[in-house]
């Protein structure tokens, strides 16, 4: 077989540059009858991208990949229909949302921000500052007509069937369950509560929270006592007390400071001594353990909501999208 001859492409980037479909795709690879065109080039090389970023991930996190690109290819979408409804180019429809900003509107700005602008000019600042206001007004004009487009996202996420035993928060019969795996010697693991907090404040009847240990004993020494411990006071209705006071401050964690603080939330002593010298505590916690192994967690906190994976401290934007759509599919 002869050579292939490569036209010159310089204006392709890889995983950027996409053929438009406004004329034929121009032919950059020919050999007799074998003919190779820019727009192929382009599909094959975006299938090998995708492949080698969720080469070897498990099905959860290939949804996560695929998930953070759905949402700009919807705004995508719903600014085009925008623009053919209004019978203008995109560009001017985008241009259209560009408020006008005054002065007034970025000094305004500046006085609310100085105490991070430190040794900033207002004069010098007002091009940027104004930009940034118009980039915002875009930003919430292209949020409102995806709010108003109600686009229905039927991409189906992995499900594992995790069992919900342990202390819980919210209605045993809520439409959404939780999962945590968790470590009390986890930063990721504290930062995460906040949030907690903040779903069970909004969906106190909706959602349910339960707790499961997953203590990471390679990188925390102190985890898997602490879990034991919580094993033990949860036995006494006593978990949650723990639980907060731990990640409150969880610098303490030797024997005696555990068993302190279990006298300190209201804990019988005597029925925790008898607790942890016996082997039921150490074995439920080994049992999540197995769980979260089973289900190819590695790492804290881990949240499975109604067998929805989602890994880390992640924000509330994160959690709300899972739990609006499993309650829209359940809703009568």
């Amino acid at each position: 077989m002869g050579r292939f001859i490569l036209a010159a492409a310089t204006s392709l980037a890889i995983g950027c540059a996409t053929w438009s479909g406004e004329a034929p795709s121009p032919t950059i690879a020919s050999d007799g009858d074998i003919a190779i065109t820019l727009e192929e080039l382009d599909d094959w090389v975006k299938e090998q991208l995708f492949q080698e970023r969720t080469e070897g991930l498990d099905p959860a996190r290939v949804y996560e990949v695929r998930m953070r690109s759905l949402d700009p290819l919807i705004e995508q979408r719903v600014i085009e229909r925008e623009a053919q409804r209004r019978g203008v180019t995109t560009e001017e429809l985008l241009a259209s949302t560009r408020s006008e900003i005054q002065d007034a509107d970025i000094e305004a700005f500046f006085e609310e921000n100085k105490e991070h602008l430190v040794d900033e000019n207002l004069e010098e600042l007002k091009p940027r500052i104004r930009g940034h206001l118009q980039l915002k007004s875009q930003q919430n004009a292209i949020a409102e007509w995806v709010r108003t487009a109600d686009v229905r996202i039927l991409l189906e996420p992995p499900r594992i069937q995790m069992a919900a035993v342990g202390p819980a928060r919210g209605p045993a019969d809520a439409p959404v369950t939780i999962v945590e795996f968790s470590d009390f010697q986890c930063p990721f693991c504290q930062k995460v509560l906040p949030t907690l907090a903040e779903i069970h404040e909004r969906y106190p009847e909706e959602v349910r929270l339960v707790f499961r240990h997953l203590p990471l004993e390679n990188i925390h020494s102190r985890a898997r006592p602490a879990a034991i411990a919580a094993v033990c006071l949860e036995e006494q209705g006593r978990f949650w007390e723990f639980h907060d006071a731990i990640f409150a401050d969880p610098r303490q964690l030797a024997d005696s400071d555990l068993r302190q603080l279990a006298e300190e939330i209201g804990a019988d002593p005597d029925a925790y001594d008898v607790c942890i010298a016996s082997d039921a505590a150490a074995e439920r916690v080994d049992a999540d353990v197995a769980a979260a192994r089973g289900a190819g967690i590695s790492g804290t906190p881990a949240f499975f909501i109604n067998g929805v994976q989602l890994s880390g401290a992640q924000p509330m934007s994160a959690f709300e999208r899972v739990i609006e759509r499993e309650l829209s599919a359940t809703a009568p």
